[in-house]
């Protein structure tokens, strides 16, 4: 089960970063703020059905990074993925499973058997693959808030994995989660609602946003409670072929060779092939 909500993850935040590509435009704290519109629902949902263990230590050390940390990391990425192709942006993911593994190894002691680990680090290989030719770029700064984006988003899995383990309440995680991306990128957004032309096709692009965001943030978590999170999060990352393949057709990137996109899948789904084993 886990794997499968993996995968549809994958689907949606592939769906993300091409909407995120499509929305350029829009001040990114507009559209950061807009998919995050379910989060305060679903948290006014949880907390009347939940008992968050509010007097908890370490539920109070783990409040600034759902409250403050992930958003601007969100943020960030939204911003970078505007200005930065796909094909230049995507393949950034790889550093997530990387990051979860080894923080998952060094702040909880977590052990993993080799096949694992060989999985996570082929998945990263194939996602790799994909940058291949593509340096140059790193002389722009989006790549880099791409890359300690990606790195926060690991950690962000990591942790997670283990608070879910001390609160087993996923709709409630994920909706403070969302809560504190809408409220801090509202209040940035503030000076641009103003400048913002809400046209039909932009109020159908962020309304996309909201679906898609709200089902691939609740298929993360409900798989982060079933498997370790550098799993779920190298799984998660096959969205960057997902999104390749819809940079190539919809946006015409074609920068890209085919060939190499599917060089890239066949690495990856010996690398998921051995996360599934």
């Amino acid at each position: 089960m886990w794997l499968f909500l993996s995968l549809l993850s994958s689907i949606g935040f592939a769906a993300m970063f091409l909407l995120a590509r499509g929305s350029k435009g829009i001040p990114a704290t507009v559209v950061t703020t807009a998919y995050a519109l379910w989060g305060p629902v679903v948290l006014l949902y949880s907390i009347r059905e939940v008992s968050f263990p509010w007097s908890e230590t370490w539920w109070q050390i783990f409040l600034p990074l759902p409250l403050l940390i992930m958003p601007l990391a969100l943020l960030a990425l939204t911003m970078a993925s505007q200005r930065t192709p796909v094909t230049i942006m995507k393949p950034l993911s790889a550093f997530s499973p990387l990051a979860a593994l080894f923080f998952s190894i060094a702040a909880y002691g977590a052990v993993f058997p080799p096949l694992g680990i060989a999985g996570i680090f082929t998945v990263t290989l194939g996602l790799l693959v994909l940058y291949h030719g593509r340096w140059k770029a790193w002389k722009e700064p989006w790549p880099w808030v791409a890359v300690l984006g990606m790195i926060i988003l690991g950690i962000n899995a990591s942790v997670t994995r283990e608070v879910l383990l001390r609160f087993p309440e996923p709709l409630a995680v994920v909706g403070l989660a969302a809560t504190g991306t809408f409220c801090i990128n509202a209040i940035l957004s503030v000076p641009y609602w103003k400048k913002t032309t809400f046209s039909l096709n932009t109020v159908l692009l962020l309304c996309f946003f909201v679906g898609i965001d709200f089902l691939q943030s609740f298929a993360t978590i409900a798989a982060l409670e079933l498997a370790p999170s550098a799993y779920v999060i190298a799984v998660k990352r096959t969205s960057i072929l997902l999104a390749s393949i819809g940079a190539f057709y919809i946006f015409n990137e074609k920068d890209q060779p085919l060939w190499q996109i599917a060089l890239s899948c066949a690495i990856v789904i010996v690398g998921v092939t051995m996360l599934a084993l």
